[in-house]
């Protein structure tokens, strides 16, 4: 018998005890396989690189933790798609096998590998539902002719439900059966292992395997939208938490796995990617929007820390900090809501009661051009192109937004910016744009007036 899922273990560990204490039992007499090592069967198209990793941490120090071993098969028979570099992530997290069954390129054992030149021992069937009659012979010919070995997965394993004991009678009965093929109950981990040694002739894969259900990839998209803000949401709360807990403050690591641990089981296969049942996309969107405001509640804890330690200098302006959470430079665009006593030089803002909007900026031209500029500047004297896109009236005084061009944000860091809104910007001839056309030094495009949707480059 097989169970691949740890959140299945767990909730058995939670709600009976007892009989958790006989899975283990079970496991450590080899009746039990752990196979899989991930938290749930998660999607791994929609999953981020990171939650895949998660997955993998968090089922495999589940079965090191509660049965002394982690899975050495990866197990993942029902999913809609395989990224390339699932072999890579499944040697990283211990396993050197796997078994599926859809969007394979060929059925039996084959060798797949990674980008990275990472490979593991495949095995590929028709189904996760076998049945077991004296038919079963004639899957030797249409999945495996040359190897004479198959692994046939029986029980109704999809839906609840192991082998009946029909099934489990008949393959002993077929083992007793002259000049019948050998019947055998094992695990997934043996038949690797001897299938491993008869790899003679057998092909390679390299790169993905997918598609099936593309319809799930675009279904129920606040499942989506929720997976991804989570898992955003996450990485930075990490990022600020770990620069504190280098500065000697504790590091949140309890509340942040149960986080996790909730983000991996919403990426179960039949829960991101849309095709569950009502109630559970219902339940899973509740669930993100607990996990966004917990996670996001950590990270502004742990950011305004962070923020309270950066000196500025002063008489230069309202300082802004940018933080690159990115593990190198990057030059990017930095928008900040700047809010002043007085109204800013170069712009008339729309009064408090007008929505916000670019289009009630009105520039006032005060050297800069008919362009609502202002100075911003690092702590260098350095100057950015900086411009305000919107703004109101908020008494008692104005909010304004600013955009600029921020360049060399070091890696892992910040760097600070100051913005004076009571001094014009430099001066930035703007794009050119006549005929249809927009050139700069790279390139002419031109535009079809009647969509502007739709364009061409000339050159």
């Amino acid at each position: 018998m097989v169970q691949s899922q740890a959140a299945v273990y767990n909730f058995v560990e939670k709600v009976d005890p007892p009989l958790f204490r006989l899975v283990q039992k079970y496991v450590k007499e080899g009746r039990l396989e752990p196979v899989g090592g991930m938290w749930t069967e998660g999607d791994m198209n929609l999953s981020s690189g990171e939650a895949i990793s998660r997955t993998f941490l968090l089922g495999q120090r589940f079965f090191l933790t509660r049965f002394g071993r982690m899975a050495k098969v990866g197990w993942l028979p029902d999913n809609f798609g395989h990224i390339s570099q699932m072999p890579q992530i499944l040697k990283l997290a211990g396993c050197d096998y796997f078994y599926f069954h859809r969007c394979k390129p060929y059925k039996g054992t084959f060798w797949w590998t990674a980008s990275d030149s990472s490979t593991v021992l495949c095995y590929a069937n028709d189904t996760y539902n076998g049945k077991i009659t004296p038919e079963l012979k004639n899957e030797l010919k249409l999945i495996t002719p040359d190897k004479h070995r198959l692994l046939q997965i029986t029980g109704i394993g999809d839906h609840g439900g192991g082998p009946t004991r029909a099934n489990i009678n008949m393959v002993h009965q077929l083992d007793k059966t002259p000049g019948y093929p050998a019947v055998k109950f094992t695990t997934a981990e043996d038949f690797f292992r001897k299938a491993s040694k008869e790899m003679n002739g057998r092909p390679t894969h390299t790169g993905e395997m997918q598609f099936i259900f593309e319809g799930c990839y675009t279904n129920v998209a606040g499942i989506k939208e929720g997976n991804r803000n989570c898992e955003n949401s996450l990485y930075g709360s990490e990022f600020f938490n770990t620069l504190r807990w280098l500065n000697g403050d504790p590091y949140p690591a309890d509340e942040l796995r149960d986080l996790w641990t909730t983000v991996t089981f919403n990426q179960f296969h039949d829960i991101l990617p849309g095709s569950g049942i009502n109630e559970a996309n219902k339940e899973a969107i509740a669930r993100y929007t607990e996990v966004l405001r917990k996670s996001t509640e950590l990270r502004d804890q742990a950011f305004r820390k962070m923020a309270d330690e950066v000196n500025f200098k002063t008489g230069l302006g309202q300082p802004v900090v940018a933080y690159n959470l990115h593990p190198y430079s990057r030059k990017t665009v930095v928008e900040v809501s700047v809010f002043s006593n007085n109204p800013p030089l170069t712009a008339e803002e729309s009064p408090w009661s007008i929505p916000y909007g670019s289009k009630y900026i009105k520039p006032i031209n005060k050297g800069q051009g008919d362009v609502a500029s202002v100075l911003v500047h690092d702590g260098a004297g350095k100057t950015y192109p900086a411009q305000i896109i919107w703004g109101k009236s908020t008494p008692p005084g104005f909010t304004s937004k600013v955009e600029f061009i921020a360049d060399d944000i070091p890696p892992g860091g910040y760097k600070t910016f100051y913005v004076d809104l009571s001094k014009p910007g430099e001066f930035n001839e703007p794009v050119s744009f006549h005929d249809k056309n927009i050139r700069n030094r790279f390139f002419i495009v031109k535009f079809d007036m009647a969509t502007g949707g739709n364009y061409k480059p000339c050159r």
